[in-house]
């Protein structure tokens, strides 16, 4: 410190005890040193802060030094070493050994803290870390040589105690792969593998992996743990093989790009001859090796090896067949292709050589395989190759495999028929559409799990198995919409042209349901029970105080399918009335669907108007417009009176009033129409269902439900018999249609005990045939 004069200084107090605090003279221009010492073993581990004050003789402050320190428990260098499927160290092995290795993770099972490990490639890397217990996870892939197709392993090191220096081992070679045997033969077309480490109430730390189609999976065993909580998981769509092929005495293993429905696919039973057009060199002008008589490859099988020049000085290799030779190849009328890659084609990334969709189908045989086969097309020019293409399966298997706190050395599972719960579903359509049919599996409290997408296809019926059943509380979550074109659920952009719909299933070994999709209008609504689960907040129409909200979700034939709400914010489609009235919108916050009623009681009158069809698509689909008004009547609300769902004003924090369900009456129809949304000629019955939304309180009994059918485009309109409804429930016949009518109208009105109605008109509900 430098001055004109000296300066004494007092400290402030030390971290250790002392009977004064010291003093100090800084002398004039000259500089003075205190020693401040910590008694660091008197201290709990943690981490602190804090500063050595100086001051003057007259008290001010004139020195403000600040101290941190962290008092930790002795740490040691923690080696990490990454094996691939041959035992060897990454880095010092080939590509068909240890091909990628992700970032792995790393979790302090003492005290829960959770780090992925900085790291160079797939080298060894050290680490300098606590003495404690310890859990790593990574994946390490390679390409197998046998088949030159991308495996991956989950590696885990858990348990691992830190006592001193120390090395963990990640280590493809002790992986299993993992199998699953099903009821019906299947193979796997999307899969994930993940584990979730619980270190304390609040540390949690999870890796998945969903890799491409074709991939093989494996895991690491991990023997029962002692601290903490592990969940280890297998997550498995699968379908019924798509493709088998052999030669005499030579099953094949074949491989397509991608399992989605639009994929070019060989259907049925087919004996094709073999032409074997030799080497393709990819990196050269693919007409110069095109055959002069392109009329051999007519109604056959062609088989060519893919040579991508990699050898060669200065090329880039490319493990992909030219689009040009396949669109020859299709053009001159082949019925298909098979190539294999040559052995140092990595074409372990996408596991094929045919990447892109073409109009013939393209398979991919492992190397070995097509070099076997070249050789048997050498002996026997006749050769014939018998393929079994099934490009539609009738079902599908949606299944999660779990393993608590050990990952276990046998990877096989086995779900049974009695494990199962099995789902029917007819998807209706009038022409063809694509579905999006996603699937996840879930334990109460398990973190979500990446969801898949599952591609279908309509009009027709699936078989749906899901499960095995075998954990308290599991349960399955669906999310389904649909696009018009077979190719669209795969084009950026595209919008559902239905709105699409979220199901949540507690799941039942050896249950059975049957579901209707698309079969019945979608209409507003609001949720007829209490679900085990929701993913809707707000309830369908409530009064919070004076404050109406219609907000109104889009329901299906079946109640427990909910959807997106119809009305969430104002766009013209509905309107509310009060005798000749219209009441203007009050949305909360400026953009939440709702109205300011009077407080008195009174009777409104509220009207909808719902085109669940896109307007460019309803000269190809039935219109199915649903025009909609209720009668009900209202008052302020001064008791609770709701369900399972909140008012908007709660949710969103800006009313603390009372909330009631509105008694709104709902209908919801099963029309009993073929896949193609059409009937024949003749008497036809449907139900109708009428009902409120559920609420802590009984709502009014169902008192009646009447239905009139319309031929001509509404012109005219004809009464259906119904009967008295049970349970809101009542079958209405319709009298048989004149011979030249094309299409169907309903409407349906329904009645409760108080007095609240609905009238309900479906335009062009379904067609005839």
């Amino acid at each position: 410190m430098a001055g004109r004069r000296d300066v004494p200084l007092r400290t402030g107090r030390p971290l250790r005890d002392h009977e004064r605090p010291p003093t100090v003279t800084v002398p004039a221009g000259g500089t003075a040193t205190v020693t401040v010492s910590i008694d660091a073993p008197a201290l709990p581990l943690a981490q602190y802060s804090g500063a050595v004050v100086a001051t003057d003789a007259t008290g001010q402050i004139v020195l403000r030094v600040p101290v941190g320190l962290e008092i930790a428990p002795p740490s040691f260098p923690v080696r990490v070493e990454f094996r691939g499927h041959d035992g060897k160290l990454c880095g010092e092995t080939g590509w068909y050994h240890c091909s990628h290795v992700s970032t792995p993770w790393y979790m302090n099972i003492d005290d829960g803290r959770v780090e992925s490990l900085s790291m160079t490639a797939s080298a060894p890397t050290t680490v300098r870390l606590r003495a404690g217990r310890y859990g790593f996870q990574s994946y390490i892939g390679w390409v197998d040589p046998a088949t030159d197709r991308q495996q991956f392993a989950l590696v885990v090191a858990d348990d691992v105690e830190v006592i001193g220096p120390t090395t963990v081992v990640l280590d493809a070679s002790k992986a299993r792969r993992i199998t699953v045997a099903t009821p019906k033969p299947s193979e796997a077309i999307q899969q994930e593998i993940g584990l979730t480490r619980y270190g304390n109430a609040e540390s949690v730390a999870a890796m998945s992996l969903m890799p491409n189609y074709g991939t093989p999976l494996w895991a690491t065993p991990a023997k029962q743990i002692r601290k903490g909580s592990l969940l280890f998981q297998h997550q498995r769509d699968a379908t019924a093989p798509l493709i088998t092929m052999s030669a005499p005495s030579m099953p094949l293993h074949p491989l397509y790009n991608q399992w989605v429905p639009w994929w070019t696919k060989f259907s049925g039973v087919q004996n094709l001859k073999l032409v074997d057009l030799g080497v393709l060199k990819a990196q050269e002008d693919v007409a110069g090796q095109l055959p002069d008589d392109l009329r051999i490859v007519r109604g056959k099988l062609v088989m060519i090896e893919l040579d991508d020049g990699w050898s060669r000085s200065g090329d880039s290799w490319t493990c992909t067949v030219p689009d040009a030779y396949v669109d020859a190849m299709a053009q001159a009328g082949a019925a298909g292709l098979v190539g294999f890659p040559q052995a140092h084609c990595p074409t372990g990334v996408v596991n094929t050589i045919f990447p892109h969709r073409s109009s013939i189908p393209a398979l991919t045989l492992p190397p070995a395989e097509g070099r076997a086969l070249r050789e048997l097309r050498r002996t026997d020019a006749s050769l014939s190759i018998r393929i079994t293409g099934q490009p539609e399966s009738a079902y599908s298997y949606h299944l999660k495999f779990y393993q608590h706190d050990r990952v276990s050395a046998d990877q096989h599972y086995t779900a049974t028929a009695r494990q199962l719960q099995r789902i029917d579903r007819d998807f209706h359509a009038e022409e063809p559409i694509s579905v999006v049919d996603s699937w996840s599996q879930l334990l109460p409290g398990e973190l979500p799990p990446t969801q898949q997408l599952f591609f279908d296809q309509g009009p027709r019926d699936r078989e749906r198995y899901v499960g095995p059943v075998g954990n308290p509380g599991q349960y399955a979550e669906n999310i389904v919409f649909r696009v018009h074109d077979h190719a669209g659920a795969n084009s950026t952009g595209v919008e559902p042209d239905m709105p699409p719909a979220n199901s949540y299933y507690t799941l039942r070994a050896g249950a059975t349901s049957h579901e209707e999709w698309w079969g019945g209008p979608v209409v507003p609504g609001a949720p007829e029970t209490t679900p085990d689960r929701s993913h809707l907040a707000l309830c369908g129409a409530c009064r919070q105080g004076d404050v109406f909200s219609p907000l109104l979700p889009a329901t299906f034939t079946d109640p427990h399918i909910e959807s997106f709400y119809l009305e969430p914010i104002p766009v013209g489609r509905m309107h509310l009335y009060r005798g000749d009235q219209e009441i203007e919108p009050t949305p909360l916050l400026g953009y939440i669907t709702a109205y300011t009623l009077p407080a008195e009681q009174a009777r409104y009158r509220l009207t909808h108007e719902l085109n669940p069809i896109a307007e460019s698509l309803r000269d190809r689909f039935h219109d199915r417009r649903v025009s909609t008004e209720w009668g009900f009547t209202s008052a302020r609300v001064s008791e609770e009176n709701k369900n399972h769902l909140d008012c908007a004003g709660t949710a969103i924090g800006i009313s603390t009033e009372a909330c009631a369900v509105q008694p709104l009456v709902y209908l919801r129809y099963r029309l009993n129409l073929g896949l193609d949304n059409t009937v024949r000629r003749g008497v036809h019955r449907i139900q109708l269902h009428a009902y409120h939304e559920v609420s802590a309180r009984t709502a009014p009994a169902i008192t009646s439900i009447t239905a009139w059918v319309s031929y001509d485009g509404e012109k005219t309109w004809q009464a259906a018999s119904t009967g008295t409804p049970d349970g809101g429930t009542a079958t209405a016949t319709l009298p048989p249609p004149p011979a030249k009518a094309k299409a169907v109208s309903l409407r349906v009105q329904a009645t409760d005990a108080a007095g609240n109605t609905v009238t309900q008109t479906v335009h062009e509900a379904y067609g005839l045939r």
